[in-house]
């Protein structure tokens, strides 16, 4: 390194913490008169010294979190005077001032920002921009969250399409593009971002409106997903069990990613079948065989694959099967619910050679929800 380069860098205009960078051997005279230039240092620009805390302080105010991660962001002026500053004097080991900025503000910080750091996956970031004039934004990554309601015959499942914009939003709809009119949806949408402190949910329903529709028992999994929320830690026991009139909250909690919303729901069924006469055990036991089956309901018929014989009991001509389904969205919405009213039959599943011929009855004994 080439001799006098600490006072070459100070009459650049560098700050005591960029010649420290540059220059770690700099002597305490050469620092202490650097530190005039802390505000107008041509390379920070004075971004080494800025009250991190107090930037960060509104933002933890309003949320809470388990892991965060901390990014810089600087002009690419000051990038461009680091390059030439660099180039001019030969400075070869030194840290660059992203890098830097980043390890100052996470060492100052570390006993401010609640949670653990982490590079991968952080459910917060952080990114403290000093390219024009400074301050803090935030980057979240999305949250989802499952809630299970049961709901009256009276309230509607799903809002209408907003009649001034037609979807698209407008200020009369709150540029969501749906009516509040006191349904489930509306509610989700309009009044639980104010009473949690969340942005507007992207919201799954397993299927459409259905008049007159009762949903009882465990009910139906609704799964939202967030870009904003105040409270990642404790939302789901947060939720009121009553939220509104004729609508109430079984149970809630979050789901690790998006793919969750894929989840398949797994319904038992128990199927009798009354013969003509006994089978053979190699018929009994080529019922495992069985993999679809054809499912009748109040509102459609869907066949149900991805079919499973979890169990086969025999009774003299008598066979009960208990059949294990992959039930997905589209089963939800043909069929309705997953409850012992909700398929009124079942058809003739794809049976064994030398079976199907003789079978006097089948019949659906129940449905339940495994």
């Amino acid at each position: 390194m080439r001799k006098g380069l600490q006072e070459e860098l100070l009459r650049e205009g560098l700050c005591d913490w960029c010649i420290g960078r540059y220059y770690r051997l700099a002597s305490k005279g050469t620092l202490e008169a650097a530190k005039a230039n802390r505000n107008s240092c041509i390379v920070c620009r004075g971004a080494a010294f800025y009250d991190y805390r107090q930037m960060l302080s509104k933002e933890l105010e309003r949320r809470t979190f388990r892991t965060y991660n901390i990014g810089v962001r600087v002009s690419d002026k000051a990038l461009v005077t680091e390059e030439n500053i660099v180039l001019k004097y030969g400075i070869k080991n030194y840290t660059p001032l992203k890098q830097a900025l980043r390890s100052k503000i996470m060492e100052e910080m570390k006993d401010v920002i609640p949670g653990s750091p982490a590079r991968e996956r952080p459910e917060v970031n952080f990114i403290f921009d000093f390219s024009d004039s400074p301050r803090v934004k935030v980057a979240e990554r999305s949250y989802q969250i499952c809630v299970w309601i049961r709901k009256d015959e009276s309230v509607r499942l799903t809002a209408p399409t907003c009649p001034h914009c037609n979807g698209r939003g407008c200020s009369y709809c709150d540029w969501i593009g749906k009516e509040n009119d006191g349904s489930l949806e509306s509610f989700l949408l309009f009044v639980f971002p104010r009473l949690y402190g969340t942005g507007t949910p992207t919201i799954t329903l397993p299927f459409k409106e259905i008049p007159g529709l009762k949903i009882s028992g465990t009910g139906i999994p609704v799964y939202m997903s967030f870009s904003s929320v105040s409270d990642r830690v404790y939302m789901p026991l947060k939720l009121s069990f009553k939220p509104i009139d004729g609508v109430e909250i079984t149970q809630a909690y979050t789901l690790s990613s998006k793919s969750e919303y894929t989840r398949r729901y797994f319904l038992t069924f128990y199927v009798e079948l009354l013969l003509t006469e006994a089978p053979s055990n190699k018929v009994v036991n080529s019922l495992y065989s069985i993999s679809q089956v054809r499912l009748f309901g109040e509102r459609g018929r869907v066949w149900a694959k991805s079919l499973k014989v979890s169990r086969v009991e025999l009774t003299g001509n008598k066979i009960r099967l208990v059949l294990t389904i992959e039930s997905g969205i589209s089963l939800y919405s043909l069929l309705g619910l997953p409850s012992e009213n909700s398929i009124k039959k079942v058809e003739r599943p794809l049976l064994p050679d030398g079976l199907a011929k003789s079978i006097t009855h089948l019949e659906l004994l129940r449905l339940v929800e495994a």
